[in-house]
């Protein structure tokens, strides 16, 4: 199987108290969350296969810094953006093994919501 399998990567819905120092976790696969796990561990993904994740774009309503992550390390994969400007990391690549566990790390200001693509081949 090839293709974005984690299209979106999360949204997340009235922020609130997110901030640089909390940061907040998505699902990936998908999930239209309500808000952002406070636990990585509730938010990983299990891969199924080996494979790369690539070509994040992300946009918000706050200024935020989106990271992937794997097995709760942060990856080079991540954006920064300001408000409401869509922004992407078209550099990096980041290879993981089945059974690896990814999740999304989001940290920045309160915001309205935060929309997240990567691409997994």
């Amino acid at each position: 199987m090839t293709g974005a399998i984690v299209s979106p990567a999360g949204c997340v819905y009235n922020w609130g108290a997110l901030t640089a120092a909390t940061g907040r976790y998505l699902y990936l696969g998908g999930l239209n969350n309500a808000t952002a796990a406070a636990g990585e561990s509730v938010t990983w993904f299990r891969v199924p296969r080996a494979g790369v994740f690539r070509n994040m774009y992300a946009e918000g309503g706050a200024a935020t810094t989106v990271t992937l992550r794997v097995n709760g390390a942060d990856s080079a994969l991540t954006i920064s953006f300001p408000v409401n400007t869509l922004t992407s990391d078209l550099t990096h690549t980041v290879a993981v093994a089945a059974g690896d566990y990814v999740s999304m790390h989001v940290t920045g200001t309160a915001g309205s919501d935060c929309r997240v693509y990567v691409e997994f081949i």
